[in-house]
């Protein structure tokens, strides 16, 4: 098997709760990174169709041919989660890859060899390792879930699915909730239990490494540091934030086993 890592884009060119996103921008960074980037395999763009912005969409479609990567359009539902889940799908049949890095277009890594930072997290027992795994201690008392899902997955339990035709990840049907995002919330929660069942465990990169995530709620609204500030950064969001307030882990809970401040 190959030891090079797939690389699977979920891309929107809507709107975003950061009001001044531009996803044209998004595509074009994740091009420049992989231009420099080590141990890449097949990259796999997939596109959660919006039809008032299909002009930018086919133009971004252009940009990824142009560098013979690989592109996918889809309904937008389940956004992330169903764009993975489909790229996924698609290539893991027949690829020589032991595995595929998922990143969503508004966050980009930090360094060209971030694949040997989250294969070092791996092992026969692992399905998934996170940016960020929220475990059972968590102080929100959500069930444990991959509360910042950019990461890397093992192909080898979704062999294991796809051989027995089950579905690689758990998402609900497009039909429970009206709204995608609020839907979406809760895939978040559950995209890695038909993973789970299977026995494999979830890790993320907090160890020894930390992840940059910008918070939109009005409340802790900028920059929160998700792991040890100590390791490497190695996924940060994918447009200018340095004017954006820091919370960094020492003002704001970002630690698995904290306490939440003023509680």
């Amino acid at each position: 098997m190959s030891k090079k890592v797939n690389y699977i884009v979920a891309c929107y060119m809507g709107g975003r709760r950061q009001l001044d996103a531009t996803p044209m921008t998004y595509v074009k960074n994740h091009l420049k990174w992989l231009a420099t980037a080590k141990n890449i395999g097949d990259v796999m763009f997939v596109f959660n169709d919006s039809p008032q912005h299909r002009l930018q969409q086919i133009e971004a479609i252009e940009l990824v041919l142009q560098k013979n990567y690989n592109f996918l359009t889809r309904a937008n539902h389940n956004i992330s989660y169903g764009a993975w889940k489909d790229a996924l799908r698609t290539m893991v049949p027949t690829t020589k890859s032991n595995y595929s890095f998922l990143i969503e277009d508004d966050y980009i890594p930090s360094t060209p060899n971030i694949m040997s930072y989250f294969i070092k997290e791996m092992d026969d027992k692992t399905g998934f390792v996170a940016s960020y795994y929220e475990d059972e201690d968590n102080w929100h008392g959500n069930q444990p879930h991959a509360a910042i899902s950019n990461g890397l997955i093992s192909h080898t339990p979704l062999k294991e699915l796809i051989k027995s035709n089950k579905p690689i990840f758990y998402l609900n049907s497009k039909d429970i909730l009206n709204k995608e995002y609020h839907m979406a919330c809760n895939d978040q929660k559950i995209f890695l239990n038909n993973i789970e069942k299977l026995g494999y465990q979830m890790k993320d990169i907090t160890n020894n490494n930390y992840t940059l995530f910008y918070d939109a709620e009005i409340n802790s609204q900028g920059i929160h540091l998700y792991g040890n500030k100590n390791g490497k950064c190695l996924i940060k969001p994918n447009f200018p934030h340095s004017s954006l307030k820091n919370y960094s882990d020492d003002s704001y809970n970002t630690r698995k086993f904290s306490i939440p401040p003023n509680r």
